[in-house]
């Protein structure tokens, strides 16, 4: 249910913004936003000092621009936590292989280090 303030807001605000902005103003209704975004939107705005507009419009931009350059087609799932945790696991055990493989090479002396 879209409350009149906010509706009011965003007209005198795309009124205003509209002969400065370099892009095509217009009123673009977005259904399904729920409350809470509406309002942590309107406080991150208000934060940085922009239209609510200028905001989600930014938002929006950076969140399709990382989808298109994304080489997964969307419909994968993101990595589980558990998976995550996995690689993170696995990483962590090559690394240390790597580092105790070092450590052994710069015990040996010089000349069989240089000489393998």
């Amino acid at each position: 249910m879209t409350d009149t303030s906010d509706t009011e807001i965003a007209k005198s605000t795309t009124r205003k913004k509209s002969s400065k902005s370099k892009s095509t103003a217009g009123l673009w209704g977005i259904k399904g936003i729920d409350n809470e975004t509406r309002s942590k939107t309107k406080k991150a705005a208000a934060k940085r000092k922009e239209t609510i507009g200028s905001f989600a419009n930014r938002a929006l931009l950076d969140a399709a621009n990382e989808v298109l350059a994304s080489k997964t087609t969307g419909t994968e799932l993101s990595t589980s936590t558990d998976d995550m945790m996995l690689k993170m696991f696995e990483n962590q055990e090559r690394l240390t292989t790597q580092v105790e493989a070092l450590v052994e090479q710069q015990n040996k002396p010089l000349l069989k280090r240089m000489f393998r």
